[in-house]
């Protein structure tokens, strides 16, 4: 792999007798070094039953990607050794960019560090990671955020986030040249976690046998509420006519949801 406006090479050997002729080819296009494009450039070691022959490109660019084949030839025949040129154009974020819920207010996030190729050690810098809540289409307000991990990293966990919320991701490369392209959006939503408690319970006697209970919802349900449970219990005590007060004993705790 090269990276884009650097030079890229690629080398090749063939023994027989000789003489030895060995040639480029791209495609089905074979290269003409000793034209006046100046980008290409073959340089040659002979000695007496082998050829080393070097393609040399200079100022590659994502065109310059590709099957390239190195054909030898003598009076005998000849063979051909395919190879693969890839050309990492500066800027490219990772295009693997994956999220994996780690609590109901976190995620973390991965991806493959460019830097594992050490042909980018000297042009990224590190990655800056965007990321704001999906919100409806006719909705134009929405916060964004960004973090930045230096070199040699691969990994982010984004905390502080709200439950059962979807995020929209993306990742882009911090360069020598400044940021690059973002990548592909991906959304990731958040996982539900226990509401908080109904409050305002009150009741109303309506009739003898008849009372109605009534509370205010949650106001984070942190995911989506299914139902609501009440819990009865009926006392009875019997307290002396000339008693202004009694202790009860043995309470148990309700929760009222």
């Amino acid at each position: 792999m090269s990276i884009n406006g650097g030079v890229a090479s690629m080398d090749c050997e063939a023994t027989g007798d000789q003489p030895i002729h060995i040639s480029w080819i791209k495609g089905s296009v074979q290269l003409n070094y000793k034209s006046s494009n100046l980008r290409y450039n073959v340089e040659e070691m002979y000695t007496d039953t082998s050829v080393k022959s070097k393609l040399i490109i200079s100022k590659v660019s994502a065109t310059d990607s590709g099957r390239y084949v190195c054909v030898a030839e003598n009076s005998l025949g000849k063979h051909e050794a395919a190879m693969e040129l890839e050309i990492k154009v500066l800027g490219s974020p990772p295009d693997d960019l994956s999220c994996n819920v780690t609590t109901p207010n976190s995620v973390r996030l991965r991806w493959t560090d460019l830097n594992a190729n050490n042909l980018m050690n000297d042009y990224v810098q590190g990655y800056i990671l965007t990321y704001s809540k999906v919100v409806p289409a006719d909705d134009l307000i929405s916060e964004y955020n960004e973090i930045e991990v230096f070199h040699n990293g691969d990994d982010a966990t984004i905390s502080n986030l709200d439950t059962d919320t979807e995020y929209v991701f993306s990742i882009k490369v911090n360069t020598i040249q400044g940021p690059g392209k973002s990548s592909k959006p991906l959304i990731c939503r958040t996982s539900e976690s226990l509401p908080e408690a109904p409050a305002g319970l009150k009741s109303m006697l309506l009739s003898p046998n008849l009372a109605l209970i009534s509370w205010i919802p949650p106001k984070q349900p942190n995911g989506q509420i299914q139902q609501f449970t009440l819990y009865e219990r009926e006392v009875i005590l019997c307290v002396l006519y000339n008693q202004g007060q009694h202790i009860i004993y043995d309470l148990k705790n309700y929760y009222n949801l």
